[in-house]
């Protein structure tokens, strides 16, 4: 028998051609499940918006499968020199692919570590990477609507305009979050989207524990939704006005302000958790420890600043349900319940990076409070 041998560049054109054919392949699927095969998702991810102005319809309608084919496209070019001037690794869809091959022929059932954790990326991207740009979507769409809801309010004549919008305050309020949530989405959106080491945001692990994928995927649609249904929260997304609760109205009106600025200064922290990751920004990952921003005050500060924001939102109807008789206790225990799930999930978070990262001990060691220093 003859030993059949490729010269070095030849070998570099084969890996390039099974890289990008294998990653080209896996996300034209990715693509097609999405907007095509599963009307369950079209659905889920219905996320639509036309940018406009007051005077002005763009006529453009971005939605989640638009975007997501977009992106196909650019990745089918981007792809091409990324694999060319790469590392010469075997990609992710590649192992993938070939262990699939290999265990349909029934030669090797068995996943080696490099092989489990490509499947584990790819179903990671493969879950979250439509939820993040269906986030995007909705986010910026609310800042652009509220925005034009703004001037059209005051286009309108003085006596018209409560009959469009009631509370002004309210329609602030809704424009800071969303900008809020613009701020904390765009670094997931790059985290998902891209991986290199310019960035400084290659993926080292993605975790391989149940607890770890069950306690993330709680907290996203749509299991959170499909949760929501036994365990109902009832969280809005401002304070409602104690008009009429409170016997001395200046202090309502205060109160009214004051705990929506808390409230809109957690979420606004809760953002900056997601500046301070950066581009590392992704769930269920080690991609390096970060220190900076919050991070070096408390180890899970997102989780922390998000619930807050929701309890603060949350106990406001609570109040209001409480002041008209109807029941309140429930809808607390059940938020209850969900921050303990981010507990969770913040508890098997650390697990996977002391596992994955020789950094984090350190980390821990520098920054010994989970969530509120000096406490816990």
């Amino acid at each position: 028998m003859f030993a059949i041998t490729m010269s070095p560049a030849l070998d570099r054109v084969r890996q390039l051609a099974t890289n990008y054919c294998s990653t080209i392949l896996v996300l034209y699927l990715s693509l097609q499940f999405y907007t095509r095969f599963s009307v369950y998702h079209v659905r889920l991810y219905a996320a639509i918006w036309e940018p406009q102005t007051l005077h002005w319809l763009s006529g453009v309608h971005l939605t989640n499968g638009i975007v997501m084919q977009a992106l196909f496209w650019v990745y089918t070019l981007v792809l091409l020199p990324y694999f060319a001037f790469g590392d010469g690794k075997p990609a992710k869809s590649y192992l993938l692919l070939s262990w699939a091959c290999a265990a349909l022929l029934g030669n090797r059932p068995k996943m080696r570590v490099e092989e489990k954790q490509a499947a584990l990326t790819i179903l990671l991207k493969f879950v979250f990477v439509p939820f993040i740009i269906n986030a995007a979507i909705g986010h910026l769409g609310q800042v652009n609507y509220r925005i034009v809801d703004v001037f059209k309010y005051y286009a309108l004549e003085p006596v018209q305009r409560p009959y469009f919008i009631a509370d002004m305050s309210v329609l602030w309020l809704q424009i800071a979050t969303a900008i809020v949530y613009c701020i904390d989405v765009v670094p997931f959106v790059v985290g998902y989207l891209t991986e290199s080491h310019l960035q400084d945001n290659k993926i080292k692990s993605v975790d391989i524990t149940a607890s770890g994928w069950f306690f993330c995927l709680m907290c996203y649609p749509p299991f959170n939704g499909a949760a929501g249904s036994f365990i109902p929260t009832n969280v809005p997304d401002h304070v409602a006005s104690f008009a009429g609760m409170i016997d001395a109205p200046l202090i309502g009106a205060y109160l009214h302000i004051v705990l929506n600025v808390i409230a809109l200064l957690f979420l606004l922290a809760y953002a900056s958790c997601s500046v301070s990751l950066g581009w590392k920004c992704s769930n269920l990952t080690s991609r390096g420890v970060v220190r900076s921003g919050l991070y070096g005050i408390v180890r899970h500060p997102a989780y922390v600043c998000k619930n807050a924001a929701w309890w603060i939102f949350a106990g406001s109807v609570a109040v209001h349900e409480a002041t008209a008789g109807r029941p309140w206790v429930f809808n607390l225990v059940c938020l209850a319940v969900f921050t303990g799930v981010y507990a969770m999930r913040a508890i098997t978070e650390e697990r996977h990076m002391r596992y994955s990262d020789d950094f984090y001990s350190g980390y821990c060691h520098d920054v010994p409070y989970r969530f509120i220093p000096n406490i816990i």
